[in-house]
């Protein structure tokens, strides 16, 4: 009994030698994440000057999708409420998803002008790394988390 109870003292000695250590080899890429790594991670060779007018469009860039993206959230807050109110007018809701739409076409169009603002910085075969990752980027949001919501229990399949 006296044997068990110094194994299970050294082997909870262990563990917490253990844990520890292991937890510092796990490696959270967005701990150590710079303003660079994800884009040099799909681009190879950037040089200083390319990091430098990135960083300037990246900033203008989120800049302008936050105000954006907020009052894309606004004006969903807002159709959702027209959509439960007791007496729900579909020309007031038809009227915020134009509204809503409109902000949604303007926010893809900054992205897209975004890109190519972007691929202008870049060599020909930083171009062509960067358009791979971004067609991948393409088919994921195809794939992602809405894909299959037809299947789900109110789809009549």
């Amino acid at each position: 009994m006296k044997k068990m109870n110094v194994m299970g003292a050294v082997l909870l000695l262990l563990i917490g030698i253990a844990m520890p250590a292991a937890a510092q080899q796990q490696h959270n890429y967005r701990e150590d994440r710079g303003p660079h790594l994800m884009l040099e991670r799909i681009v190879p060779d950037l040089d200083e000057a390319q990091h430098i007018e990135i960083d300037k469009l990246r900033t203008q860039h989120f800049k302008s999708m936050i105000a954006m993206r907020a009052e894309i959230e606004v004006l969903t807050a807002e159709l959702r409420a027209l959509e439960i109110s007791e007496k729900a007018d579909q020309k007031s809701i038809n009227s915020k998803i134009d509204e809503v739409m409109v902000l949604k076409t303007k926010l893809m169009k900054e992205g897209s002008k975004h890109r190519q603002d972007v691929r202008k910085l870049l060599t020909e075969e930083q171009r062509a790394m960067f358009d791979v990752h971004a067609s991948r980027k393409l088919r994921q949001g195809r794939q992602g988390r809405y894909s299959g919501r037809e299947k789900g229990p109110y789809s009549g399949s």
